[in-house]
């Protein structure tokens, strides 16, 4: 909301943890699979985690993120 209102700028957003890992933010995850699923889609997911590193990562760094994206959707999809 504070990007659409143009009180933060895209990057200040993302540098700020815009994008979270599926199943960490505020997107109905769910029902994007289960509408996808019930409409016969049976192709590839593309999973994309968007971040700004003002300096070097401590620990896993952005690829935590993806891997708790990718163990949320794999749950999903085992359902």
């Amino acid at each position: 909301r504070r990007v659409q209102a143009g009180r933060l700028t895209y990057t200040e957003a993302v540098r700020e943890g815009m994008y979270r890992p599926l199943g960490k933010g505020d997107v109905d995850v769910v029902a994007i699979i289960e509408h996808l699923r019930g409409n016969g889609y049976d192709g590839w997911y593309t999973l994309e985690q968007d971040t700004i590193l003002t300096e070097p990562p401590a620990g896993e760094g952005p690829v935590a993120d993806v891997r708790t994206s990718v163990d949320y959707l794999r749950g999903l999809l085992a359902s």
